[in-house]
């Protein structure tokens, strides 16, 4: 397993990549504003990417998904808690930090914790840690 940070967007969000070499399959977690540089690497490693997963709905962490869902078009994955949060800029608080309203496609799979995630070789557990949203 491979994983690339990427510091992005206006607050610095930390967005993921992780992926296997040899499978070339991979998964994104949080992409954030202007995720060019993360694009670029899907590309230049010619990635397939399964899935994008979300720690959590407010606009930083999910800044960049329209832009990526551009690109390619994995399943999106957030808690059950906040899957309403990626159409309402209210509650992503896009609206009030930002001046700009964040909407984003609603998710394809909610989560709620304790599930086990597989991409091919990657395996995620999923932990419920509420506290910061």
């Amino acid at each position: 397993m491979e994983i690339k940070k990427f510091t992005l967007g206006p607050v610095f969000t930390n967005t993921y990549l992780i992926y296997d070499k040899n499978t070339r399959r991979a998964v994104i977690i949080d992409p954030s504003f202007e995720p060019k540089e993360l694009l670029s690497t899907l590309k230049l490693l010619n990635l397939q990417v399964d899935a994008i997963l979300l720690t959590h709905a407010h606009f930083d962490h999910i800044g960049g998904l329209q832009d990526v869902l551009k690109v390619v078009t994995p399943k999106v994955y957030v808690h059950v808690q906040e899957a309403s949060w990626l159409q309402d800029a209210t509650k992503n608080c896009s609206e009030f930090l930002l001046g700009f309203k964040v909407v984003c496609k609603k998710a394809d799979v909610l989560l709620s914790g304790k599930e086990v995630l597989k991409f091919g070789n990657l395996v995620f557990r999923v932990l419920h840690t509420p506290g910061h949203s």
